[in-house]
This record gives structure tokens, C-alpha cells and sequence, in this order.
């Protein structure tokens, strides 16, 4: 399986890319290995990871639309395990633009960059992992769903929040 793994050179998405790819899946880790803590210790993480001949590493911020498309379009991704977050509660009060940059744009992208890479194939529509502080949640929407809902199957992000809130099966929670 191809999974795209977000905030691959923190501590939680280099435990997952590397579980990923012990496994046998192909993997693309992106990451921006900012400075807010040791980048040694980001660069030591990814030097494991690509020891690994199913993992490959972008080095991109997920603000930036135009890399996340790019990473969907020339990976096609089966699935997506979003980790990426700039981490700091104090840094977040101090410089609000930057974390929201991080953390609600750089997650846009992702639903945005997924929706228009499968939008043309069968299956769900969005497969896509996010951790949320202790809990994890899995949205998944189908086609079936978007009819249902009476939603396009171009569906934007705020639909998806929209959709996914009034129908109860299309979400799990593990």
C-alpha cells in the first residue's frame, strides 16, 4: 500500500513511517524539519527512514498548496496519515499566524490535495488519518455517502467537516 505520511521526522510519524515501511508499504514522508526543536535529531530519525527502500522523503511545508498537490499527484497516495502539527501551546499563543499556517491551513491542504487525487476513482472519497491531541480520527466518506448527503464528489473540506458531522457512519474513532 502507498501511504503518505505527514511530520514524518517527528517522534510519532517516524515511529509510524518506519512501522509502515517494515511492513512492506511504500512510503513518502513529508516534513518541513523546522527548527523548533533539534533538527539533528529530525535529520537522525529521517537517516533511518531511508534506510528503507519503500520510503521516500519530501521535504515540504503543508501551507504550501502547490507542494501538497504535487505530492499527491506524483505519489497517488492509498492513504494518508496526517501527523504534521507545529507542536508548542506557548508558541502557538505567541505567533498565532504561524501555528494556524501549520496546523488548520497545512491540514486544508491534505483534505484538499486527497479529494482532488481520487476524486476521479471509485472507492472513499476521503481516507485520511488526523491525530487530534490523545484521540485519532479516521474520516472516511464514500460516494455512496456524497449521494446521500447530496454532496458533489469534488467536495471541498468544509463540506467534508459538514457531511461527515451528519453522517455518523462515515466517521470512526479509534
Amino acid at each position: 500500500m502507498k501511504v503518505l505520511v505527514t511530520g514524518a521526522a517527528g517522534f510519532i510519524g517516524f515511529h509510524t513511517a518506519k512501522k509502515l515501511v517494515e511492513r512492506g508499504d511504500e512510503v513518502l514522508g513529508l516534513d518541513n524539519v523546522n527548527a523548533y526543536y533539534d533538527v539533528r535529531l529530525k535529520e537522525a530519525r529521517l537517516d533511518i527512514l531511508r534506510r528503507h527502500n519503500g520510503f521516500t522523503f519530501l521535504k515540504a511545508d503543508l501551507a504550501d498548496r502547490d507542494a501538497v498537490a504535487r505530492a499527491f499527484a506524483e505519489f497517488k497516495p492509498e492513504r494518508v496519515v496526517n501527523l504534521a502539527a507545529q507542536a508548542g501551546v506557548r508558541y502557538g499563543t505567541e505567533n498565532p499566524h504561524a501555528y494556524t499556517e501549520s496546523n488548520v491551513t497545512g491540514f486544508l491542504n491534505v483534505l484538499e490535495g486527497r479529494i482532488a487525487a481520487i476524486s476521479d476513482r471509485p472507492g472513499p472519497l476521503v481516507d485520511v488519518t488526523l491525530a487530534v491531541g490523545r484521540a485519532t480520527i479516521v474520516a472516511r466518506l464514500s460516494r455512496r455517502s456524497c449521494e446521500r448527503l447530496g454532496l458533489a464528489p469534488g467536495l471541498k473540506a468544509w463540506a467534508l467537516v459538514k457531511a461527515v458531522a451528519l453522517d455518523r457512519h462515515a466517521v470512526g474513532f479509534a
